[in-house]
């Protein structure tokens, strides 16, 4: 169903925006969606990610429970925190936006440059 979606609207982009190849990049999508839904992968990179960014000491990436995680199921440590969309609760905290870009694109620098492996989705929960 959702590869079903994804072909019909890309069919409708190219359709809305003619001469922009979106269906040449339908396999790319489509391999890169399956492995984002294997949260076992998932649960790997993200243990990737947490053992080569150890040093940086601003950031935490959760635990993952690999007794309670199977392809469809992750399971993590909960970790409370500040959704950076409340600009007002993220101030009220005593956080500067500049301070959290600079710590932002120091973890993104260290995946690009450094480790080699980006994982380009963090997902800030709610």
């Amino acid at each position: 169903a959702v590869v079903s979606t994804q072909s019909t609207g890309y069919r409708l982009l190219d359709w809305f925006i003619p001469g922009v190849p979106f269906l040449n990049v339908m396999p790319h999508v489509f391999n890169s969606l399956e492995k984002e839904l294997d949260f076992v992968s998932e649960g790997t990179n993200s243990e990737l990610c947490k053992n080569e960014l150890k040093d940086l000491d601003f950031l935490h990436v959760p635990a993952v429970h690999w007794k309670l995680t199977s392809k469809r199921i992750l399971t993590m440590d909960f970790a409370e925190g500040i959704s950076l969309i409340d600009a007002e609760e993220v101030k009220a905290a005593g956080f500067r936006s500049k301070d959290i870009m600079t710590k932002v694109i120091r973890i993104f620098s260290e995946q690009i440059f450094r480790t080699g492996n980006i994982h380009s989705d963090p997902h800030p929960g709610t």
